[in-house]
């Protein structure tokens, strides 16, 4: 991707962020905080520059906090209006109040939220009111999520041998199948205590790990290079199978691996 194609990705997140928090602002005269999480809130959101304008890949995920519960404002609407308006996909909008934040569960979702989300608005001391977490020591439970979620993105990127994919078909594919990877190897890293929430520090850890099996470290290489720089021909049409069918017996694999450490 040239610089100037990597700039107008940028300025095109900018300005979706500004928009939102503006509509938020406006909407929710109990607001206190907006984070932006997820992989945008870690600056590794997936943006494709595509017919000479960025296109968002991955969902806006936020994190508003509330002084009140209260039914003066419509979630929902909100982020329908948003995503219309942005023209994305989907916008994730979870809303907290301080109290709710003191006694968060201690999964994924809560330690990014506290360690690597991004303040969009308000102070982010408000997330001191977290409890504290050990991402080395994350529940065992964190990990089956991912593992049995991603098999219906293979399911979908299933290869019909008999017609041929149309570049954004192939595209698509792709990127589910990169899901799948991306969340065995997430899955992995929790159950030996190297969790991180950074797609590039996972990426290090997984080689790291996976040092004498170069064919799953290579595949969590290829996966984090789409995730953080996706191109629109990932991969030749007469290879996507093979690359299908070597990530799901890899995704089922470790799917029995942490399955059965959780279930002793």
């Amino acid at each position: 991707m040239n610089r100037n194609s990597q700039s107008e990705n940028k300025d095109k997140i900018e300005l979706d962020l500004t928009k939102i928090v503006s509509t938020l602002e406006n909407e929710i005269s109990s607001l206190e905080a907006i984070f932006l999480v997820g992989s945008f809130g870690r600056n590794e959101g997936s943006v494709l520059h595509y017919e000479n304008s960025p296109r968002i890949i991955n969902d806006y995920d936020l994190v508003i906090v509330v002084s009140e519960n209260n039914n003066s404002f419509d979630v929902d609407r909100i982020r329908r209006d948003l995503e219309e308006e942005l023209s994305v996909r989907q916008v994730d909008i979870t809303c907290y109040t301080k109290n709710k934040l003191k006694s968060l569960s201690y999964t994924m979702y809560s330690y990014d939220l506290k360690y690597a989300s991004r303040l969009l608005y308000g102070k982010k001391e408000i997330l001191d009111l977290i409890p504290e977490m050990d991402k080395t020591r994350m529940p065992v439970l964190e990990a089956i999520r991912p593992l049995l979620l991603f098999p219906v993105s293979l399911l979908q990127a299933y290869p019909n041998p008999r017609e041929n994919m149309s570049e954004i078909d192939l595209f698509w594919s792709y990127q589910q199948v990169v899901k799948s990877i991306l969340g065995w190897s997430t899955a992995i890293l929790i159950l030996n205590g190297k969790y991180d929430p950074s797609y590039s520090q996972r990426q290090k850890n997984i080689k790291e790990l996976y040092k004498d099996n170069k064919e799953e470290a290579f595949l969590v290489e290829k996966a984090t290079e789409f995730k953080l720089n996706p191109t629109i021909k990932p991969i030749k049409e007469e290879d996507f199978f093979n690359f299908w069918t070597e990530s799901t017996l890899v995704h089922l694999e470790k799917t029995i691996e942490v399955l059965s450490k959780f279930y002793k």
